[in-house]
């Protein structure tokens, strides 16, 4: 009974949303039976009604789809076989819970940076020390926004 609840779920949700279609034609066959005023509020019901059905038996429904999803991908099978749009995975082998994947350093060596100009100097303005830290020739003032002219070393 509560294996694979996913598609169980999907059809829930078809139910659930044929009985509020039958629910709102329902209505509005009693609706405009009483008369008056009570006519427009029946053709109302008519929209209304299914429409909450449907935005209702959206949630069931993905929930649904969530389920069959993640029974899928506890199979091995990493997408189920009605969707065309998603990649396909390099390696088809999975690792177990045993097997752990080889660490690859990403730290590349650093080498020494050479630089052409000054890394600080005062601004002419403000006479705030200003940080040369991409090696520039001239930037603004972090302060005052004045030009710097940083001299070559």
């Amino acid at each position: 009974m509560f294996k694979n609840p996913g598609p169980k779920l999907k059809t829930i949700a078809g139910i659930f949303f044929g009985i509020s279609v039958l629910g709102g034609i329902i209505s509005m066959i009693a609706m405009a039976v009483s008369g008056g005023e009570m006519i427009l509020l029946g053709i109302l019901m008519l929209f209304v009604v299914p429409l909450s059905g449907y935005i209702g038996g959206l949630g069931i429904y993905a929930l649904g789809q969530i389920a069959e999803d993640t029974s899928e991908i506890r199979k091995g099978n990493p997408a189920p076989k009605d969707k065309t749009n998603t990649p396909t995975p390099q390696s088809t082998q999975t690792p177990t819970s045993t097997q752990r994947p080889t660490p690859q350093s990403t730290q590349r060596p650093i080498a020494p940076v050479e630089r052409k100009y000054q890394q600080f100097a005062t601004c002419p303005k403000c006479k705030k020390v200003a940080n040369n830290q991409y090696d520039l020739e001239s930037m603004l003032c972090p302060h005052c926004a004045t030009i710097i002219q940083f001299d070559k070393k």
